[in-house]
């Protein structure tokens, strides 16, 4: 303990500190601890360093080898050494609590060692599960099983494991021998929505928002533009980067979709003066990702977008129970003209289910089980 205060320490290696860590900071503070904030200095999504955090005196940044490919033995190593650096550094800072974001896996293995020489309350929040979430490849082989034994095998060191759907929830109950899970789903700040005069009646706008890359599913994305565009023209509009964003621009043209490309924007309040006045967020993933709920979709209901959807878990429910959008595998049932008709309708609807699950004003419950 550091001047009589109760120390936490949050680790994370992509990042996330204001989509997800800082309200849990905001928790914390509130109930007297002193937090510290360990990172990694390289930006996963931009490949490049990035200390953009080191004005914060409670931030600590851990230096690692910078990497370009998704799947590498560079990327792998780079993870090794920070789940090593950041260890080292959390047990100086001799914190009652360690909160972690995995991946990568490598971290579970080495902070749960730290447990074995120190007394702390130790939480892993699993925010994506590698290797289940990739597309590609047999994952009961090396090196997935590998990776994957990286985390199962010492999860169990844990006194809490938090689970960002509860897709995760189902996927990690049967290799965990306690019931110490919780949910805690991805959380935005409440939005102040201006009303649109109205949404183009002439037209169906889609929004894609988020990375152009091989876990979603192009030739899907086609398919619903060509359905829709048997209704009415199609405007794409596109939020995002990716090493597909020439293919998928250029399919979406070939198929008759006007496209507006905006390029990267990350302010909330930018993304929604140009996605608000859409039809739909487009939420279409290759069926063989396991994911329960993505960030795009919170994104999407943060700013009233109903989705068009094809990830099972946690989102098919939502959509199928709160009639916040369509989902894909249904297909044979939509009556898109009537959807569209009531669309402001349907926007009312995922308002109101944005607040009452995703929205920061509820953290003091979505927290609880951190008392």
């Amino acid at each position: 303990m550091k001047n009589g205060n109760k120390i936490a320490v949050f680790i994370s290696c992509f990042g996330w500190y204001e989509e997800r860590l800082i309200y849990i900071e905001k928790y914390l503070q509130a109930k007297g601890y002193q937090v510290f904030i360990i990172l990694s200095d390289f930006n996963h999504h931009l490949h490049q360093i990035d200390k953009k955090y080191s004005h914060q005196d409670n931030v600590k940044y851990c230096h690692v080898l910078p990497y370009k490919k998704n799947i590498s033995v560079k990327r792998m190593l780079s993870h090794w050494l920070f789940a090593k650096k950041a260890r080292t550094v959390a047990e100086s800072l001799n914190p009652s609590l360690v909160y972690c974001l995995v991946p990568p896996n490598s971290l579970v293995r080495e902070l749960g060692r730290l447990t074995k020489k120190k007394p702390l309350r130790l939480i892993f929040d699993v925010i994506d599960m590698w290797p289940e979430s990739f597309p590609k490849g047999n994952k009961n082989f090396p090196p997935f099983v590998v990776w994957r034994n990286m985390r199962d095998k010492y999860i169990n060191l844990a006194d809490d494991v938090v689970l960002e759907c509860n897709y995760y929830k189902n996927i990690m109950q049967n290799k965990l021998d306690r019931d110490n899970l919780h949910v805690f789903h991805l959380i935005k700040p409440h939005l102040i929505k201006k009303k649109f005069n109205s949404i183009d009646k002439d037209h169906i706008y889609l929004a894609y928002l988020g990375s152009i890359n091989s876990l979603i599913d192009i030739d899907c994305i086609i398919k619903v533009i060509g359905i829709l565009k048997k209704l009415k023209p199609v405007v794409l509009r596109i939020i995002g980067d990716g090493e597909l964003k020439e293919n998928f621009i250029s399919r979406a043209k070939e198929c008759g979709a006007e496209v507006e490309y905006f390029g990267k924007i990350y302010d909330d309040e930018k993304k929604y003066e140009l996605l608000g006045p859409c039809h739909f967020g487009l939420n279409i993933y290759k069926t063989n990702t396991n994911i329960g709920l993505t960030c795009k979709s919170i994104d999407y209901f943060q700013m009233g977008l109903p989705i068009i959807n094809t990830i099972s878990g946690d989102t098919e429910n939502l959509v199928e129970k709160y009639g916040i959008g369509l989902n894909l595998k249904d297909l044979s049932q939509w009556d898109l003209k009537t959807y569209i008709d009531e669309i402001e309708q349907n926007r009312q609807k995922v308002n109101e289910i944005f607040d009452k699950f995703f929205d920061e004003k509820n953290i003091a419950q979505m927290l609880s089980f951190l008392k």
